[in-house]
């Protein structure tokens, strides 16, 4: 089995079928990996509708639901993520890593990173996860090579209309100090190189990740890395 290439600051989508995994690796040890699923089929005439009439945001892999199914801030291994429809998306089959992983953390996105003195010296752009996304959901659509699938894609990135929902961030680690307060921190992840994790798809999905680009907090160690994937059917 070879790996799939998730290159260093970008982002790739691949479609993955119910029930096969997914495993995403830390090559190096120290990459956070943005991750973000939607279920195929993105059917307009079976999404709640809201109030107004108007559909209803397409169908994602939620952190805040997830983490009411979970009763828990991390995912772990047995756990069971869902949708913005408290629908199963994933179950966290297998980790070799520490298990810090985070749920919290909205993707960095461009005007976010323009107001990082750090990044003013680099001309004003920077990498970001939020871009990522929709560059690897545009590349897979270009690529799509089942009518169904492609169709199923071309909904879901004209729903999304520019949104990206908060990511799963698989060996991100953002610790939380006690008291009321409730402070947290950017910290180097905890994994060491070729940790992963296995996802289970609970339905057929398209699954997106991103290298995180971060380079000027710790959360990468300071320095962005390749990571891969394998899909096992």
């Amino acid at each position: 089995m070879s790996a799939n290439l998730i290159p260093a600051r970008s982002g790739v989508a691949a479609f993955v079928n119910a029930y096969s995994k997914i495993r995403i690796i830390n090559t190096a040890g120290h990459q956070v990996v943005d991750t973000w699923a939607f279920p195929l089929p993105s059917d307009p005439s079976t999404r709640p509708h809201k109030r107004d009439g108007s559909a209803a945001p397409v169908e994602f892999l939620s952190m805040s639901h997830s983490r009411v199914a979970m009763n828990s801030l991390r995912p772990y291994v047995g756990a069971t993520l869902v949708s913005n429809r408290s629908k199963p998306v994933f179950k966290f089959v297998h980790d070799t890593s520490p298990g810090i992983h985070d749920t919290v953390f909205a993707p960095a996105f461009l005007l976010e990173m323009l107001f990082l003195p750090e990044l003013e010296q680099q001309g004003g752009y920077h990498e970001n996860c939020s871009d990522n996304l929709h560059i690897a959901l545009q590349q897979a659509l270009a690529s799509a090579t089942n009518d169904a699938d492609g169709l199923d894609l071309s909904k879901i990135v004209a729903g999304l209309k520019g949104h990206t929902p908060d990511p799963l961030n698989i060996f991100m680690n953002i610790p939380w100090r006690d008291g009321k307060v409730g402070q947290i921190d950017w910290e180097r992840p905890q994994s060491k190189p070729g940790d992963y994790v296995e996802l289970e798809a609970q339905r057929d999905l398209v699954v997106a990740m991103s290298a995180c680009p971060n380079d000027v907090t710790d959360i990468n160690g300071g320095k962005p890395t390749d990571a891969h994937y394998e899909i096992i059917d």
